[in-house]
């Protein structure tokens, strides 16, 4: 019965190896392996890991000549291949372990030569105190060294370690959580703004969805404005794990397609809970805005962000400035602060821009009921305001005012069923002038 019983035991440890599971044999693999924290990463390059610990439980077991393997997950690497003259920045050895002083000194671990950027190959070449506790911590943040370039999926990252003669146990060790972008932007309000210095936009907040989601990284956060608006400042509100001072406003600049962008430094990570950034900006609105939303673009290289684009404000015209606003392909016409809905878009043909009439005259300042008089059977338009009356006929070229005749750019016509001309001389008989803007293809009578 006894080696019947000693038999199931065998073929029960033999299928836990082969399922993966590692038993050592605690006289010979005298060491406890573990990493002092676990970190949420990115996926990219120069990720901070958590710092592994391989502490010796049972004094003696390590021995000089010992070979250690330390091999990084298929997809990662090292940001720079370790090398003999470069120990100190992926192992330390520190002065005591708990309280027990350490068996290694400087000098005793060193890099073998032969190394690369995947696997760390660490040779005991000496041993100072040979009745202490040897103690290593191999490292995992020293920037453009032991960092590590991650390339795989989200989840967990696994360092294996491995020395053939069990002094040092085997296995593999958890040191960071692998996540993609992990973060949420909303806009808490969205205020009105005229054109000017100084406005206030909608607090952008971004919302880390685990803690340790934004990685470290000078300038690794951006907020662009579309053309036009220009950052003028930004205080930010730091909530959750971040602590204070952990993001920070790095610089204002403009990005290559000219527009002003706002860079954020995030200098610690969060710990605990998801951390939370409330941005509060003010920005400068040019003038030649066109009134409508403002759309804040939030993107940068940190690998734990998601790029977003958001409504942050609308701009509307002040209705002091008396402006209408015409715009190429555009149905939407700005009168006077407003904003009001065309029949037709306005055109350019034979490079002249054709307006629709009926809209034009409101802009004008005639009255639509009183002062705009069609006449189907001549196909003539006459237009009135205050001594002032206008007849314009379609496909005609002449324009009489008062009875006195001018000469048109181009003659009026009927598209879609609107009247549509270009308005040049109209506006001046009526006392306006008509602007044209072809960087945004908007016509702006005042």
């Amino acid at each position: 019965m006894m080696v019947k019983i000693n038999r199931l035991l065998m073929l029960l440890l033999a299928s836990l190896t082969v399922a993966g599971l590692a038993f050592c044999d605690p006289a010979v693999a005298a060491t406890r392996n573990q990493a002092f924290n676990v970190p949420n990463v990115g996926i990219g390059d120069g990720q901070t890991l958590g710092t592994i610990e391989i502490l010796e439980t049972t004094p003696g077991s390590i021995t000089a000549g010992l070979q250690i393997l330390i091999t990084l997950p298929a997809d990662s690497s090292y940001m720079a291949a370790p090398t003999p003259g470069t120990t100190d920045k992926y192992v330390y050895l520190p002065p005591m372990a708990g309280v027990v002083s350490n068996s290694l000194a400087a000098g005793d671990v060193i890099v073998n030569s032969n190394s690369s950027s995947q696997t760390m190959i660490l040779d005991i070449v000496h041993i100072t105190n040979p009745e202490k506790a040897a103690c290593l911590n191999l490292l995992f943040n020293v920037p453009n060294y032991s960092q590590v370039n991650i390339y795989g999926g989200a989840g967990d990252f696994r360092v294996n370690i491995m020395e053939a003669t069990g002094a040092v146990s085997s296995g593999e060790i958890s040191n960071s959580k692998a996540v993609g972008g992990s973060t949420t932007a909303r806009i808490l309000d969205t205020p009105t703004l005229t054109s000017g210095t100084g406005r206030t936009l909608g607090v952008v907040r971004l919302e880390e969805n685990l803690a340790g989601s934004l990685q470290i990284g000078k300038r690794s956060i951006t907020l662009v404005l579309p053309n036009g608006i220009t950052w003028t400042g930004a205080d930010l509100k730091l909530f959750g794990g971040f602590a204070a001072g952990a993001v920070a406003v790095s610089a204002i600049d403009v990005n290559e397609s000219g527009q002003s962008r706002l860079l954020l430094d995030v200098n610690y990570q969060s710990t605990g809970s998801p951390g939370i950034i409330q941005i509060i900006g003010t920005a400068n609105i040019a003038a030649s805005v066109i009134p409508g939303d403002i759309q804040v673009s939030i993107g940068g290289p940190n690998p734990g962000l998601n790029t977003n684009l958001l409504n942050c404000a609308k701009v509307i015209e002040a209705p002091s400035n008396n402006i209408s606003r015409f715009t190429i392909g555009s149905q939407r016409l700005i009168l006077n602060g407003g904003v009001l809905s065309m029949d037709i878009a306005p055109y350019i043909k034979n490079s002249r821009t054709f307006l629709p009439l009926r809209y034009v005259a409101l802009a004008l300042g005639i009255d639509e009921e009183d002062g705009v008089i069609w006449n189907a059977a001549s196909q003539t338009v006459i237009l009135k305001k205050d001594d002032k009356t206008v007849q314009l006929k379609i496909g005609s070229g002449t324009m009489l005012v008062n009875g006195a005749a001018f000469t048109l750019e181009a003659a009026p016509e009927i598209k879609s069923g609107y009247t549509c001309l270009p308005i040049s001389a109209l506006t001046g008989v009526f006392g306006y002038v008509a602007e044209w803007q072809a960087s945004s293809q908007t016509v702006s009578i005042h």
